[in-house]
């Protein structure tokens, strides 16, 4: 049975700046049964990714008439030259469905859903909802929360099932922990961070044994202020992005990791990584 997984086309897929949709994909491939065969999609580089059978549907010129069908474009080109997939998860990105002509029709259809869908292209209203469940084969969701707001102004919900975010407690025993704080995320508003730093810059002078230990992504026109709050500070250190197994490390060292999100994170990797990692998890 093959099983074509479609990343998000902006979604980075490569070890050393994976993605939290990716990370999700790549945790589950893990623990995938052997007789499945899966190929995920994407628009990373083949060799510096970590799943172990990935296509590159690098993006051409016609990008600029819109990168999602471009990148449907390419799937479809790629599947009519190979082999025609039993099944396509599509994450995060409902839209894709509009750009899976006929040539699928035999192909059973399942979106995979890690953020609130109300506020998806292709359904924003229940009718859009309705229609979309009646086109394909059913919808997974990361969390209760997620699958309440597929089902909002639904009254069915056969085909909507929820699959936890999942992470590998790696440690054989408890590690030795060291006085530091890690925060792990993007630095934009929605994560929290300014608060987060603020929080920081208040308790730490008290505290002169303790350091605070950042890992992030530069996203926003924000990013350079908050970085030079941080530089400023003695006990605040920022970590750029890094890869997974790095900021693992660092967890596994820490006595508490932050999570101070101000949206509703369905269910954060950032989260589950901590607790595996045995930090104390102080999350809004």
């Amino acid at each position: 049975m093959n099983v074509d997984i479609i990343l998000p086309h902006n979604e980075s897929a490569q070890k050393n700046n994976i993605g939290a949709v990716a990370q999700v994909v790549l945790n589950n491939n893990i623990h995938s049964k052997p007789n499945f065969n899966e190929t995920v999609f994407g628009t990373s580089d083949e060799n510096k990714v970590s799943f172990k059978n990935y296509v590159n549907l690098s993006l051409g010129p016609l990008k600029i008439f819109g990168k999602g069908s471009e990148y449907c474009r390419k799937m479809t080109k790629f599947h009519k030259k190979n082999r025609m997939p039993s099944i396509i998860e599509i994450h995060n990105r409902p839209i894709y469905l509009n750009y899976l002509n006929s040539a699928y029709k035999n192909t059973k259809k399942v979106l995979y859903l890690h953020n609130d869908p109300r506020e998806m292209k292709l359904l924003n209203s229940p009718l859009q909802r309705k229609y979309v469940l009646s086109k394909i084969q059913g919808v997974v969701a990361i969390s209760q929360y997620i699958k309440n707001c597929f089902l909002d102004g639904l009254n069915f919900d056969k085909k909507v099932h929820v699959i936890h975010n999942g992470e590998d407690r790696l440690l054989k025993k408890f590690p030795q922990k060291e006085k530091k704080i890690v925060f792990s995320g993007r630095l934009n508003e929605e994560k929290g961070i300014l608060e987060f730093i603020y929080a920081l810059i208040y308790i730490l002078p008290q505290f002169p044994e303790w350091g605070a230990f950042n890992f992030g992504k530069e996203d926003t026109l924000k990013s350079n202020q908050i970085i030079k709050i941080i530089n400023d500070h003695p006990q605040i250190n920022f970590m750029g992005e890094k890869p997974n197994n790095e900021v693992r490390t660092e967890l596994n060292k820490a006595e508490i990791a932050c999570v101070p999100s101000k949206w509703q994170e369905p269910l954060s990797l950032s989260v589950l990584e901590s607790l595996a990692s045995g930090c104390a998890l102080i999350s809004s």
